[in-house]
């Protein structure tokens, strides 16, 4: 049986990368959901979440930006992503609350973010600030597109955790999501997270309970 037989696996949440499988001595679809299964279980469970519209509000930010340069420019950008325009934003609280309930709840958060990583210190005092579990924190480097950059992180976590699903705000986050076949939480963009967004996070906890 061939690999495109093989792949995608359906029914699991996650890639692993076609070499991983084929060093571990996978020949048939079968054997490959039983060792993708038991792959998975043994490896730390994670949430991956976005940053900007999804855990902090950006509209000061961007109005702040705006004054400076019509959007899209460079110019724009350039200030939008800055650390003193990045400091204007302010945390959404609901959304502090529910990643506090998944560590206690056993899950590792990591933080993906389209910020550019010179931002990473303002970044890790603003999550502090705000109330926000503790995790690993991964930023953009400049000149690298955001999707490029989150597509090439996921599939790179994948291998290293048991992604169970990713939080964000955007078609975007999104798109993203489902280049790395990774179920996809949706919040609405510089909101509190409502009750539609803590059934969607139940459901996929749930979800990865019954494997």
């Amino acid at each position: 049986m061939g690999w495109g037989e093989i792949m995608p696996m359906k029914g699991w949440k996650g890639e692993l990368e076609r070499h991983a499988l084929a060093s571990k001595g996978i020949k048939t679809k079968t054997n490959a959901y039983g060792k993708i299964k038991d792959y998975k279980l043994n490896l730390q469970k994670v949430v991956i979440v976005d940053i900007d519209g999804t855990l902090f509000d950006t509209r000061i930010r961007w109005k702040k930006a705006t004054e400076i340069a019509k959007p899209p420019s460079p110019a724009f950008w350039e200030a939008f992503m800055s650390d003193d325009f990045i400091r204007h934003d302010t945390p959404l609280r609901s959304s502090a609350k529910v990643l506090d309930y998944l560590v206690k709840s056993g899950y590792k958060i990591i933080y993906l973010s389209g910020r550019r990583d010179e931002v990473l210190l303002d970044t890790e005092i603003a999550l502090e600030k705000g109330g926000f579990p503790e995790g690993e924190i991964l930023l953009r480097r400049k000149g690298l597109k955001t999707e490029d950059f989150k597509i090439r992180e996921m599939r790179r976590l994948n291998m290293e955790y048991n992604i169970v699903m990713t939080i964000g705000d955007s078609d975007s986050d999104k798109y993203v999501a489902h280049e790395v076949a990774i179920p996809f939480v949706w919040v609405l963009q510089n909101s509190e997270w409502d009750k539609d967004t803590l059934n969607q996070i139940k459901s996929n906890m749930e979800e990865e309970e019954e494997y």
